[in-house]
């Protein structure tokens, strides 16, 4: 969804109130593919906050699709995305080179906010997901997974270093 905001830079201390939608449905991030179970559309406040600056707040939440890192267990966690930005389009003139790939997601006076609420999602996503704090993940020699029952699966590793001594008692 496009925000058009040529009309609140224009105008001095204009604010305006926007309905927005939630336009996809997954997104990739490091390599994974995240989908969205339930996005809730949302009221983005957007204000002229001074020459060529727009302040931009919203706030929702969105339920994506995990998968467990440990048990491979599909559940959903609903993450809450606060949006508090100021977009400064006097940077775009400027050799400010990190600030402009900061706001890739706007573009010829319009706020893609796909584009936004993605790079909210990223940094919301933890690095490890974990559909419990507690999860057992799966047996290394049977694949049960151990948050539902128990497998009589010997799981002893020995350390291969010691080999040598089990070798000698053998002989």
């Amino acid at each position: 969804m496009l925000i058009d905001l040529s009309e609140i830079l224009s105008t001095e201390g204009l604010t305006k109130s926007v309905e927005v939608h939630v336009d996809f449905d997954s997104f990739q991030f490091k390599g994974m593919d995240y989908r969205i179970g339930q996005a809730d559309d949302f009221q983005l406040n957007l204000s002229n906050d001074g020459k060529n600056r727009v302040k931009v707040t919203g706030s929702t939440d969105v339920v994506m699709e995990l998968v467990c890192d440990r048990c491979l267990e599909e559940f959903e966690r609903t993450f809450h995305i606060d949006i508090d930005t100021v977009i400064d389009t006097s940077v775009l003139d400027s050799d400010k080179v990190d600030e402009i790939d900061e706001l890739s997601y706007f573009e010829d006076c319009n706020i893609d906010m796909d584009a936004l609420l993605k790079k909210e999602l990223m940094g919301l996503v933890p690095i490890q997901i974990l559909c419990r704090d507690d999860c057992k993940g799966l047996c290394k020699v049977c694949g049960t997974n151990l948050n539902h029952g128990t497998c009589n699966c010997d799981d002893f590793v020995p350390d291969p270093r010691l080999s040598v001594f089990n070798d000698i008692l053998k002989n």
